[in-house]
């Protein structure tokens, strides 16, 4: 009978080793989808430090001011990055501060094209007015960041529609970097650090940063030796900067995609926990069914 049970519970636990993965997608699935069709389901957001010190570094620049964001990323991650770009379009813009695009990634351009047109409209600003998107650049970080150091006019004699600088009134109050307060890089790679690496340690242009939340570790020590004065981690940094609007009442409607996010990104993560500690205790459990048996084995082997 013993003998019995303890197969019994053997089996359990390899079953539960081998639960079939489609299983494991369906939860997922589900986690996902349901809290949208809640929309009165709402998680808290807590603000973060690195976050907290990026709306900061906006906060204290001078109205009308100058910014470079740089759209370093393609498709693959706008849901991550492109939430954070409006944010920081929606603080610029309430504060009157210039922001000139740029991008290190070909599909970037388009990308701050299309966000900064959106954000304008609600704000009432003008392109090459408000906001300049100076386009593409080939060559890399290095080229490009000292080429703005020494003057605009010779990386980009033109804006990314082919309009001729000279013909921008924006480009009269960005003629070299250092006429730009601050530089902030949208990436799923790490051209934050490069951008910290010439932009502020080359030339000393602050910057700060958003990223993919695979690429978070990576930036903390820029953090803690201030070559970033703050920085945007993930879908959840996003939603951070949406409800430091808020609460600032800079734009109480600036609740947006990253915020809607967080209820299916906390239910998938609460599940991916979940089946994390059913595998590691099932694995625990079934090892020590195996060695209860293999000891009651050699026992009976003995006599």
């Amino acid at each position: 009978m013993a003998k019995q049970q303890t197969k019994q519970q053997g089996d359990i636990w390899s079953s539960l080793l081998r639960i079939d993965r489609r299983i494991i997608f369906v939860f997922i699935f589900v986690a996902l989808v349901v809290p949208f069709l809640i929309p009165s389901l709402t998680v808290p957001v807590e603000v973060q430090r690195p976050a907290q010190d990026l709306f900061d570094a906006v906060a204290a620049l001078p109205e009308g001011s100058e910014v470079i964001v740089s759209f370093d990323y393609g498709p693959s991650t706008i849901p991550e990055l492109s939430p954070m770009a409006i944010a920081l379009a929606r603080h610029c813009f309430s504060r009157d501060i210039r922001i000139y695009a740029t991008a290190f990634y070909m599909e970037g351009p388009a990308i701050g094209e299309a966000l900064l047109r959106q954000v304008a409209e609600e704000y009432g600003k003008e392109e090459h007015v408000d906001f300049v998107n100076l386009g593409f650049k080939p060559g890399g970080p290095p080229a490009v960041i000292m080429g703005l150091a020494s003057s605009v006019s010779q990386v980009f004699p033109t804006d990314k529609n082919n309009t001729p600088l000279e013909d921008i009134p924006a480009m009269q109050y960005f003629q070299k970097l250092t006429d730009i307060e601050l530089c902030i890089s949208l990436s799923a790679s790490t051209y934050p650090e490069a951008w910290a690496g010439y932009a502020w340690a080359r030339v000393g242009v602050p910057c700060g940063g958003g990223v993919t939340a695979v690429m978070a570790a990576d930036f903390y020590a820029f953090l803690d030796t201030g070559q970033l004065v703050g920085c945007l981690m993930g879908m959840k940094g996003a939603a951070e900067y949406e409800q430091l609007l808020v609460d600032n009442e800079i734009d109480l409607d600036a609740h947006g995609d990253a915020t809607r996010a967080m209820p299916p990104q906390s239910m998938a993560h609460l599940v991916i926990i979940v089946f994390v500690a059913i595998g590691n205790v099932a694995m625990y459990m079934s090892g020590r069914t195996g060695s209860r048996a293999g000891g009651k084995r050699r026992k009976s082997g003995g006599r």
